[in-house]
Formats: structure tokens, sequence, C-alpha cells
């Protein structure tokens, strides 16, 4: 979202800023899921850095509870 023109990011706020309702609109059609992000503040943000880095969750190698039990009795 912060690449896309008509975003930024307001670092005192620690929130994403808008340049228009157009650009807001435009962009939710295609990413329906953040629609409840707008002028939401992030407090946490600058630790959530600290913690998280750029890792980023991918599903790549999720395993259900039952898959994780298995697995570690293989591991013995």
């Amino acid at each position: 979202m912060l690449k896309t023109s008509g975003f930024g990011w307001d670092d005192e706020e620690k929130m994403v800023l808008v340049d228009s309702e157009d650009v807001w609109q435009n962009y939710i059609m295609k990413e329906p899921e953040v629609a409840n992000i707008r002028g939401k503040p992030f407090p946490y943000y600058d630790d959530w850095l600290v913690l998280f880095g750029k890792d980023r969750a991918t599903g790549e190698l999720d395993e259900s509870a039952t898959e994780a039990v298995e697995n570690m009795n293989l591991e013995e």
C-alpha cells in the first residue's frame, strides 16, 4: 500500500495517509480486507518492527496441531 501512488505514512500518528477518497475507493476495490484501517493508528508499529522485522507469514510451512505432534514424535 505505501508503495502505491496516493498513499503515505504519518510517523507521528503511526497511520496510513490517503491523498483522496478516490484513491482509497480504488484501492479497497482491489484489496477489500484493508477497508477498516483508514484513519486507524498503529501505536505499536515501532515495537512490531523490532519484533518481526521483515518476517512475513506465507503459510508455506503451516501445520495443524495433529501434524505438529506427529512431526515431533518423528523427530524423537
